[in-house]
């Protein structure tokens, strides 16, 4: 009873984390909008019929019962936003309002539109760098230990040679280890090489002999044994969590850029990789159990990842329109309204169409039992 309570947390803690994440990218279209004398006509948290509206300088803020996300409501918008949202802006009276509260998004030249367009990715690439500095600056960096946390196979070499968690490796070949990064590093490079492990086991000292396998790992070539260290939290002082964080961001969307290309060069290898909402929901609950910094860097990457899918240039996503937009620049002229607009409605139907197949592999994998870490 106890666990089930615990696993529907976690799954409640990731569709907060989820929304937050989601609504604070509509808060960057929100504040540039603004910024640029556009009327925002709505802003809300969550879906579905409003429990509560509060309407303050021509904005209705609405806070909606199905708590995952929101969205941004603009006079004159293409209502992409609106279809998604069940509903549509509240008849505005411009002539009775004179541009109080802003005009027409429609109306500004192509430069603030494209700046609207592209400010949520931006707000979300934003928010992941904060997070990570948080988690730097104030839970700490996650460094191994030497000690057992556990095995991730018992197929793998530590497994076979009786390795158990709980064990503290005290030494390699005889050389006193007491850093986990430099244990790691030396598994790593030993890759078909037998070792002897020293390990401490309650009041027991043994020896461990294990030969480490050569496996890739994101494009490198490494020796594992099948074991996952313990790790402690180091905080990291502000001016070194900010090149970091830096780093750390650059990090996500290398390896983010490196798996598109991978699903378009390697698509019959990569394709049955991939994970919707449910396998990402997955990995949260797992990630959630390892404390509150690995979760944090979690939260982080799934920020970026939402901002640099949304920039990707396909229908429907906010880089689609942001191609309309370049295209009218270079152009110098706007492309067909109702062409855009067809473009956009197909495209966010086939988007939703492999976010459902997606979704269904998910569960498959689910069913079958098979993890997504």
């Amino acid at each position: 009873m106890h666990a089930d309570l615990g696993l529907v947390f976690r799954i409640v803690t990731f569709l907060i984390t989820l929304s937050v994440l989601i609504v604070l990218h509509e808060w960057g279209h929100f504040i540039v909008a603004k910024l640029s004398k556009v009327r925002v006509t709505d802003f809300a948290i969550g879906f579905g019929p409003s429990l509560l509206t509060v309407r303050y300088n021509g904005t209705n803020y609405r806070l909606n019962p199905f708590l995952v996300g929101g969205y941004c409501l603009m006079l004159g918008e293409d209502g992409r936003k609106a279809e998604q949202a069940g509903l549509a802006p509240e008849p505005v009276d411009l002539a009775e309002e004179g541009g109080k509260y802003g005009t027409d998004f429609q109306s500004k030249p192509v430069w603030a539109r494209l700046a609207i367009v592209v400010a949520g990715p931006f707000m979300n690439f934003v928010l992941g760098f904060a997070i990570f500095v948080v988690a730097l600056a104030g839970i700490g960096q996650q460094v191994p230990t030497t000690t057992v946390a556990s095995l991730s196979s018992p197929a793998m070499p530590a497994a076979k040679a009786g390795l158990r968690p709980g064990d503290t490796i005290t030494a390699i070949d005889g050389v006193p280890i007491a850093d986990g990064t430099a244990m790691v590093k030396r598994i790593n490079r030993s890759a078909g090489i037998p070792l002897t492990l020293t390990v401490r086991r309650d009041d027991r000292t043994l020896s461990i002999h294990v030969t480490p396998v050569e496996s890739e790992v994101n494009g490198r070539h490494l020796g594992l044994t099948g074991f996952v260290p313990g790790f402690r939290s180091v905080p990291v002082p502000l001016a070194q969590a900010l090149p970091q964080a830096r780093d750390q961001t650059l990090l996500v969307l290398a390896s983010t850029v490196g798996s598109l290309v991978q699903l378009v060069t390697h698509f019959t290898h990569a394709a049955p990789q991939l994970s919707g909402i449910i396998g990402i929901g997955q990995v949260a609950t797992q990630v959630e159990q390892q404390g509150a910094g690995p979760y944090l860097v979690f939260a982080g990457s799934i920020s970026i990842l939402l901002g640099f899918f949304n920039l990707l240039p396909l229908p429907a996503l906010d880089g689609g329109r942001a191609a309309f937009f370049i295209a009218e620049i270079l152009r110098g002229k706007p492309i067909d309204p109702e062409k855009e607009g067809l473009v956009h409605v197909v495209g966010f139907a086939v988007l939703m169409a492999l976010m459902l197949v997606i979704a269904l592999h998910d569960i498959q994998r689910l069913l079958m039992h098979q993890s997504l870490l």
